[in-house]
């Protein structure tokens, strides 16, 4: 579902100004990766469903009818792709942030609670301790027992499942993936506005393709990148 969804965030940029992704550049059906796929070749429907959806749904929407000048150009930029590409930037960034920032906490409290999970079981034994040689009462270890016990089982179990969460939720990696999306679109967004701003001789067709392109490129390898992410994670319940 989300790879559908990003295939037609960003169709707006791509159809207002008749760019198209090649058929043979799509991803690789299953989430191999960055490779490509080729035709129908290889893979079940099932697994390429978005791709095939999104690429159907451009199509039927079909070239605009209009005539492309610069004007068109200019407006399609300005009006279409410029505010997608900040608001990705954004978006990236920001997701980046929050990433990083749940990889920090959760490992902090993971550790915090192996820490607990020592601190309770010393504390136990310094009761019992305190108890033999007369310090407290005897009774008073036995009384705190199921309470240490608990604690000197809980606090591990809940560490080791915080860790197991930051293992497979691999926010870090994530985090690195949407930064690096968030460079490579805000220089896409810089070299538009510099197309914008320069010669207006410049401002041809050729030049907006291209960096419409560079813009689908940078999407659909963000893409790639997570989808290999969960694929390289194969989750299996125990039995």
């Amino acid at each position: 579902m989300r790879r559908a969804a990003e295939y037609l965030r960003h169709a707006p940029a791509l159809l207002v100004l008749g760019v198209a992704r090649p058929a043979g550049r799509w991803p690789q059906p299953g989430g191999g990766g960055h490779g490509h796929a080729h035709g129908h070749g290889g893979g079940q429907l099932a697994d390429r469903w978005p791709e095939h959806f999104a690429r159907h749904a451009l199509r039927d929407v079909g070239l605009p009818q209009v005539a492309v000048t610069r004007d068109y150009l200019r407006a399609g930029l300005e009006g279409a792709v410029l505010p997608h590409i900040a608001g990705q930037v954004a978006y990236h960034r920001s997701k980046a942030r929050n990433l990083a920032r749940a990889h920090h906490r959760i490992d902090k409290v993971a550790e915090a609670c192996f820490v607990l999970a020592v601190l309770a079981v010393a504390a136990y034994l310094a009761l019992k301790g305190a108890g033999a040689l007369g310090w407290v009462p005897k009774a008073r270890a036995h009384d705190l027992s199921a309470f240490f016990t608990f604690c000197g089982v809980a606090f591990p179990t809940l560490g080791a499942n915080l860790a197991g969460i930051r293992y497979f939720a691999d926010f870090e990696r994530f985090a690195a993936i949407s930064q690096a999306a968030a460079d490579r679109l805000s220089g896409i967004g810089a070299r538009v506005e510099l197309l914008l701003g320069g010669d207006p001789a410049m401002l041809t067709y050729r030049a907006v393709a291209d960096l419409v392109h560079a813009l689908d490129d940078a999407v659909i390898d963000e893409i790639s990148g997570w989808q290999a992410m969960f694929g390289a994670k194969p989750l299996a319940l125990p039995a």
